[in-house]
């Protein structure tokens, strides 16, 4: 299907339509131009936190405590704010485990294979976001 063929950072990208959904309990990782990771745990809630990605916590995601959802604290957690001014391309993957450093440093060289990722040109969602589906 055309609409599902794109190109970021020069290559042929070929992904679903993008649509809103909460996460289920994981980890969302987001690559910054093939160069920078950002990692961010993603509670049962779907609430996002970030968090180092070559030190994660032990455990499962936390959930924001009650006192923070009930009050609105909650809020920053809920959206992915990414430097369009920065960075020209984000890759997106979701994992249930956290992934240890030999599989960050292995995409991040592309000596693993890219089709788990979805890619987005950050000039062209902030630009033109109508365009991105």
């Amino acid at each position: 299907r055309p609409e599902c063929i794109t190109t970021v950072a020069g290559s042929l990208h070929i992904s679903a339509k993008m649509g809103l959904r909460t996460l289920r309990m994981g980890y969302l990782y987001v690559l910054l131009d093939q160069q920078v990771w950002h990692a961010y745990e993603v509670s049962e809630q779907g609430h996002l936190r970030r968090f180092n990605p070559y030190e994660p916590s032990d455990g499962l995601p936390a959930s924001l405590p009650e006192k923070c959802v009930n009050e609105n604290h909650d809020i920053p957690s809920a959206f992915l704010n990414i430097d369009t001014d920065r960075y020209g391309t984000a890759w997106l993957a979701f994992s249930s485990d956290a992934w240890p450093v030999s599989v960050l440093n292995a995409y991040k060289k592309g000596q693993a294979p890219a089709h788990r990722f979805a890619g987005v040109d950050l000039t062209q969602a902030r630009n033109n976001p109508e365009l991105l589906g």
